[in-house]
């Protein structure tokens, strides 16, 4: 299937023709996944995989007017001139730093939702503590909490479905749940303190992902 050039130009990111994009978007390097000493250690070729990443999963990409994941999924690779799909990667360390890196994306391209996720996954987490220990809230029965469990679980599935543009592959959830883990424990205050003794800020990294 073939896209105007106007569509493509629609996207955040530039994807016709050969872009360096850390060059390119100097505001990138902002992101701490994005900086050059990770980049360069892909199995890959960075600026393919980021520009693959703008066009499968950026929410506004034409692509979407493909309705069957696979097929989008063939397109943007081959659009990007990616050789090798992402999802091919046999070793660890390359799978994750790939990951690492698409889960990044999404989260800079949805902050807000991003946000919302949170919220239903540290809710969901509660919930889960309360029924295990038996520690119900006055008023509160067993079957409403987990009632609540399962709708939070609808919620949070369908939220992760749409972050990923209809990519609900287990790589991708268990990269989006880990990562939110991630950010939770960043903000604990015994990390927080931790970094403040150790001389380094705790803000550093809390808020370059919406503004890139």
């Amino acid at each position: 299937m073939d896209f105007r050039e106007s569509d493509l130009k629609k996207l955040p990111f530039e994807v016709i023709g050969d872009i360096h994009y850390l060059e390119k978007y100097p505001s990138l390097k902002d992101i701490p996944e994005f900086k050059e000493e990770i980049t360069c250690n892909l199995p890959v070729d960075f600026d393919l995989l980021f520009k693959y990443f703008v066009l499968l999963y950026s929410p506004n990409t034409p692509l979407l007017t493909i309705k069957d994941f696979v097929q989008r999924k063939g397109v943007a690779l081959e659009i990007s001139g990616m050789l090798r799909d992402p999802d091919m990667f046999q070793m660890d360390n390359e799978a994750n730093l790939a990951y690492m890196l698409l889960i990044t994306y999404l989260r800079m391209m949805n902050n807000n939702k991003w946000a919302k996720l949170m919220v239903y996954q540290n809710s969901y987490y509660n919930l889960m503590l309360r029924l295990q220990s038996g520690k119900t809230e006055a008023g509160e029965r067993t079957k409403n909490l987990i009632e609540n469990i399962d709708s939070l679980q609808i919620k949070i599935d369908e939220l992760i479905t749409d972050l990923a543009n209809g990519d609900y592959s287990p790589k991708i959830v268990i990269n989006v749940l880990q990562s939110i883990e991630d950010v939770k424990n960043e903000l604990l205050p015994e990390t927080i303190a931790r970094q403040i003794l150790e001389g380094s800020d705790p803000t550093r990294n809390w808020f370059p992902y919406a503004t890139a």
